[in-house]
């Protein structure tokens, strides 16, 4: 019972992910897998405490980021992204003597 009504919960969100993968193209490469490569290149080679993702839009970076294991402060300009109302976590005070990192990548 559970595994059919897990089932019919979940068809909505199976039907969009389809449709979306079938919808997707190849165009052509960017220089998006260049960017990120530093990005990631500069963590390993830094270890910072802090990152600070500026400008980051709707960007899935400061979750890849984070998951490598420094602490993520992401701020935009959030009229041209989000809602009136959403949250904006304010940065963190740190000290000068922890590691710090600015990322940000322009298209």
């Amino acid at each position: 019972m559970k595994s059919l009504l897990y089932r019919i919960l979940n068809l909505p969100a199976r039907m969009i992910c389809k449709f979306e993968f079938k919808r997707q193209t190849f165009i052509l490469f960017n220089e998006r897998p260049l960017e990120y490569a530093f990005v990631f290149k500069c963590i390993g080679l830094l270890y910072p405490k802090n990152v600070l993702d500026v400008g980051t839009g709707t960007s899935a970076l400061p979750n890849l980021i984070r998951s490598c294991g420094p602490l993520v402060t992401a701020i935009d300009n959030i009229r041209d992204y989000w809602r009136i109302g959403d949250q904006i976590i304010p940065p963190v005070k740190v000290d000068s003597k922890d590691k710090h990192q600015l990322t940000c990548l322009l298209i």
